[in-house]
């Protein structure tokens, strides 16, 4: 039998349920389990902190301190679902 990446994908929904219950409850819309290379990371996203945030540099959650998007997309290279 041969799986497919949204086979697999739907494996693991149920394996982290518990993870889409805990977003819910803590405010989200609507949360899901994807393959990592779903994921986008976009240059301008420091660019979008930098110039539109007040946060900017003062909380170690927001850029500067987290890692740069090149990181970040090596990172989810080491994930399969996210």
């Amino acid at each position: 039998m041969i799986t497919t990446s949204e086979d697999r994908t739907r494996g693991k929904q149920n394996d982290f349920d518990f993870l889409l219950e805990l977003a819910r409850n803590l405010g989200a819309i609507e949360a899901k389990i994807t393959t990592s290379d779903k994921i986008v990371v976009e240059d301008r996203v420091v660019l979008k902190c930098k110039s539109g945030c007040h946060w900017y540099g003062h909380k170690f959650i927001c850029p500067p301190f987290t890692p740069t998007p090149d990181e970040f997309r090596k990172m989810l290279k080491e994930y399969e679902h996210v």
